[in-house]
């Protein structure tokens, strides 16, 4: 092994080491914060259902409060210190490869032997300490801290791997969401506007009878 396939190892670990630490990290916070806003939402639709009895389709509030308190119970299965533990000593591994990566950066040795035997020890314990299991949105908010919020932390890997800004910095999933959310607007509006020349032709009423006979 070179050299500058020695480092480039190092340095893809390490984005592998950063990324599970802030993705448990990402876990606790969603986990932790989110759990008291959507509590507090369901008790504010609970107090409304009981203050208005005679509010019409009593039924979808009741289901939007069930649906609510299935979400919290699913965030709060992620509360768990785990989490936080594992991001700790991910943290620490992190520091000990980004160590090993300058030592390798600024050696004059040809025998890499010594490095490489640390870095598949630091290898085999960031992925004893990673969690795969994580809540949804982790990836994301992993991403954001690790290149955004933190990205100083990070710059040794990132220039040594040359990480873009696309698919890199920014996951796919976020672009795959745009996307979704740029065609569903487009049908939106190109319903709207095909209902309103539908009512302007006089085959329709208006635009909500005519969604409503759809529905």
């Amino acid at each position: 092994m070179t050299k500058e396939q020695l480092l480039f190892q190092i340095a893809n670990i390490g984005y592998s080491t950063s990324y599970g630490r802030d993705k448990s990290y990402s876990t606790a916070d969603i986990a932790g914060k989110t759990t008291w806003r959507v509590s507090i939402i369901t008790l504010l639709i609970a107090m409304l259902g009981i203050l208005y009895p005679f509010i019409n389709r009593i039924g979808l509030l009741a289901f939007g409060v069930i649906s609510i308190s299935i979400v919290a119970i699913y965030i709060r299965a992620y509360t768990d210190n785990r989490y936080i533990d594992s991001a700790i000593a991910l943290q620490s591994i992190e520091r000990e490869l980004q160590s090993l990566y300058f030592e390798v950066k600024a050696s004059i040795d040809s025998d890499f032997t010594q490095f490489i035997e640390r870095l598949n020890e630091l290898d085999n314990k960031q992925k004893k300490a990673a969690i795969n299991t994580q809540i949804l949105g982790s990836d994301w908010y992993a991403h954001l801290k690790m290149f955004w919020a933190k990205k100083i932390n990070s710059k040794w890997f990132v220039d040594e791997l040359g990480l873009k800004l696309f698919f890199d910095k920014l996951p796919f999933s976020f672009f795959l969401y745009c996307l979704i959310i740029i065609v569903l607007v487009f049908l939106t509006i190109t319903a709207y506007f095909l209902a309103d020349s539908l009512v302007q032709n006089g085959q329709a009423t208006s635009i909500f009878y005519l969604i409503k006979g759809f529905c």
